[in-house]
This record gives structure tokens, sequence and C-alpha cells, in this order.
């Protein structure tokens, strides 16, 4: 999905509120997300500004 939005590790991190580490462990099989992280990715997969927001935007 990162290389699909066309984002380097880093900026797929810093849009999603990771630690770039995380990501590149993710991508090297040394852990995976979990359901929670999973679903936020497919937001992000499915409208990116949505995915941004669901991070950073203040719940009340």
């Amino acid at each position: 999905m990162r290389e699909r939005a066309g984002l380097s590790p880093r900026q797929f991190a810093e849009r999603l509120g990771f630690d770039v580490r995380t990501v590149q462990n993710w991508e090297q099989g040394r852990n995976w997300p979990d359901s929670m992280v999973l679903s936020l990715i497919a937001v992000f997969d499915q409208d990116p500004a949505a995915g941004e927001r669901a991070v950073f935007e203040a719940v009340l």
C-alpha cells in the first residue's frame, strides 16, 4: 500500500503518526501491525485525508 501511494517509509510513517523504524520492521517481517493499525492503514488506503484526520485531529 505504501509503495502504491508513492510514499517512502519515512513519508508513510509521518503521515500516519508512526515511527519510521516501525514501518521498516513491518516491511522486513520483524513484526506485524495489530488490527487497529491495520484498520487505520485501510482507511488511509481508501482515503488518505481521512486517514490523516483520524490520526491527527482531536477527538471531542
